[in-house]
């Protein structure tokens, strides 16, 4: 549609709040590889998309959107840990206090999903690349 075509809002419209806030999901780090990206994001939106969640706002850093945990209301399932232990996610390392518990849960299912050599553990641990003798 040509800009020539579009009008002002209305004045009663102007002030309204937005309809829709911006999230991230608290603790977790998508992995580098971009099929494994991929499969993440495929099986998050499975378990979110067209779903009622709870969402817990865990953090609201100073600058980027919020960060959440999202639990599934039937289960009372943290989707987010879910998808760590399952090994499609890696557990970000954060180090504020009120984070402290959550993160620790965090990476021991991540230590599990390694020791199952889940998803994308399956050939070992694929954080080892970032030792600096790997780096040169």
């Amino acid at each position: 549609m040509p800009t020539s075509r579009l009008a002002a809002l209305p004045a009663g419209f102007t002030s309204d709040r937005p309809y829709a806030t911006e999230y991230a999901l608290a603790l977790v780090q998508l992995p580098s590889d971009n099929e494994d990206k991929e499969e993440a994001l495929r099986i998050f939106a499975e378990d979110v998309l067209n779903r009622t969640v709870k969402l817990n706002v865990e953090l609201k850093p100073a600058t980027g959107p919020a960060l959440a945990t999202v639990h599934d209301p039937a289960t009372n399932v943290d989707i987010g840990k879910q998808l760590v232990a399952d090994g499609y996610v890696l557990a970000e390392k954060r180090r504020e206090r009120k984070l402290k518990d959550l993160v620790e849960q965090y990476r021991a299912a991540q230590q599990a999903a390694m020791a199952a050599h889940l998803v994308i553990w399956k050939y070992g641990d694929i954080t080892q690349d970032d030792a600096p003798e790997f780096s040169r």
